[in-house]
């Protein structure tokens, strides 16, 4: 459940994020892709 102070942020392929499967690598655009991928456990 969502609280009231939490904010949505947009992703953007430009940028890195963490993984929200295995928490440990960084999801970053695929080349030629238009998709975001894990670096450690390669979900896409």
């Amino acid at each position: 459940m969502l609280n009231s102070h939490s904010q949505k942020t947009p992703l953007s392929y430009e940028g890195t994020y963490a993984c929200p499967i295995c928490r440990c690598g960084q999801i970053s655009s695929i080349t030629l892709m238009e998709a975001l991928g894990c670096d450690v456990c390669h979900h896409i």
